[in-house]
């Protein structure tokens, strides 16, 4: 079970938590994201889905988003805007 993570980076500690899914899809650097699903043909019992990202993450002892102050306004970013709901910077 993935415990809190102050220092933000990818441990191999964190990693055999089995959080490697939730960071990379919280990797800071990772734009885009492709997913498939599938199921079995008998009884649909079985669901497989299968993810890429680009660029990929989970490189280890690095961190897994930047840390900063939340966004307040469209030129607290870098990128297009502000959304001021989650504080965070969106493109």
């Amino acid at each position: 079970m993935y415990t809190d993570n102050p220092s933000n980076r990818l441990t191999p500690e964190v990693y055999r938590q089995g959080a490697s899914h939730f960071t990379q899809m919280a990797w800071g650097k990772t734009h885009e994201i492709g997913c498939g699903i599938a199921t079995t043909c008998e009884g649909g019992r079985l669901l497989i889905t299968v993810c890429h990202y680009s660029p990929r993450g989970n490189w280890l002892k690095h961190l897994i988003y930047e840390l900063g102050e939340p966004c307040k306004k469209d030129s607290d970013c870098d990128t297009e805007k502000c959304s001021k709901e989650s504080g965070l910077c969106e493109k």
